[in-house]
């Protein structure tokens, strides 16, 4: 197997109360820990921490721990020896392994610095299949890029590394994102489609049936025509499925229609497509939706890139209420995270606390959490927060 050595591999990691720093050294012997019920904040290392919590019990634990980027001033200690880091996150993440629920989500929030290494030592702890994607964050927007004119290119992106340890369970809704619908994009679907009601059959092409319309109308389309606009693409070459439909269809201007059922993918299901010309209609109510209040919404799967216009960081300063800083990550972030990969009264786990920010984002979306934090200013930070937006949680120390 492929894997990291480095020195001092296996050695403990211990966390002084005092600076925050991460050094070898020996964990302390274990002591009982009552937990309350519910929602739970903890103040200690996380290592103590997560050998206290219930096995299987966590649908995501969401982590962002210090960056090791060598900085000693952001509010915790972030200057930790290359092979102390890499020794402290296996010890923890191995010890958080356990605590993932079956088809359980594990998302760790890393920057440049050590996200190669973390990267493999992730596949070592959960196997290379369990990545289901590595996510580029811009937290920075371009115009706002200041401090950074030592840099030759300048640092941007921070990284989601989303796992799935025992696979993404079946039948998981698949994340996806609302963004205005722009003029442009409303302007290509200008058309409406009008078939007429008589087709006769034109033949059949794995498992779908192919129909051959009389006539058909194309117009202007109105503001009103949501459902019915439409607009003309090339089928692409590669698709040898769609190729073996079109083969069917010979005759210019008329309009096709095939029926069949998609085995699997984001259409799953019986399917109706039109073709006209050989090309294939595409129509606006399969790439938007219309808000209540009648605002048109672009709605796509998830891709791997959120630019800082969908996902900002900025303005966060004092988001909850309380102050981090540097450290804070906005509360848009994890409610894409959290929304994604939990439901509704499943735990959510976050053995880096910081501010909070997790825990209070876990109850706004109806989500039970544990937070765990070793500096107790920042535990401080996180129960103000939370009392603040009302959530209940007990407290406890490892």
């Amino acid at each position: 197997m492929i894997g990291l050595a480095w020195p001092g591999r296996g050695q403990p990691v211990v966390c002084d109360p005092e600076t925050g720093r991460w050094a070898f050294g020996a964990h302390a012997p274990a002591r009982p820990v009552v937990l309350p019920d519910g929602n739970l904040l903890i103040q200690g290392d996380a290592y103590d921490a997560l050998g206290a919590l219930p096995a299987k019990t966590v649908r995501l634990c969401y982590i962002d721990p210090p960056f090791n980027t060598g900085n000693g001033e952001l509010g915790y200690d972030d200057r930790a020896a290359h092979e102390v880091w890499l020794s402290a996150m296996e010890e923890r993440l191995a010890r958080a392994a356990p605590l993932l629920a079956p088809g359980g989500f594990l998302v760790v929030h890393i920057n440049v610095v050590e996200q190669a290494y973390l990267k493999v030592l992730l596949d070592e702890l959960f196997g290379r299949d369990a990545l289901v994607a590595q996510i580029s964050w811009q937290r920075t927007p371009d115009r706002t890029l200041l401090g950074q004119g030592s840099t030759l290119v300048a640092d941007q992106v921070e990284y989601l590394l989303v796992y799935a340890p025992n696979g993404v369970p079946d039948g998981w809704e698949r994340p996806q994102r609302r963004t205005p619908l722009s003029e442009r994009t409303l302007a290509t679907y200008s058309r409406v489609l009008v078939p007429s009601a008589e087709a006769t059959f034109a033949g059949e092409v794995g498992g779908a049936r192919i129909f051959a319309h009389a006539g058909y109308r194309l117009e202007r389309a109105a503001l009103d025509d949501f459902d019915a606009r439409m607009r003309l693409t090339n089928q692409q070459p590669e698709s040898t499925f769609q190729q073996a439909l079109l083969a069917k269809m010979p005759e210019p201007g008329r309009l096709y229609r095939a029926e069949y059922e998609q085995a699997r993918g984001k259409h799953k299901g019986r399917r109706v497509r039109w073709y006209l010309n050989g090309n294939v209609v595409l129509w606006l109510k399969d790439i938007a939706e219309r808000e209540p209040d009648g605002t048109l919404v672009r709605v796509a799967d998830w891709n791997n890139f959120w630019p800082a216009e969908e996902v900002p960081a900025t303005g966060i300063a004092r988001e909850g209420g309380v102050t981090l800083r540097r450290g804070k990550k906005p509360e848009r972030l994890l409610e894409r995270i959290v929304g994604a990969f939990s439901r509704p009264g499943e735990l959510v786990l976050d053995f880096f606390a910081g501010s909070g920010t997790t825990g209070a984002v876990a109850a706004r979306l109806g989500r039970r959490f544990i937070l765990v934090e070793a500096s107790a200013a920042h535990v401080a930070l996180a129960r103000s927060r939370l009392e603040r937006q009302g959530a209940r949680f007990g407290f406890a120390r490892c």
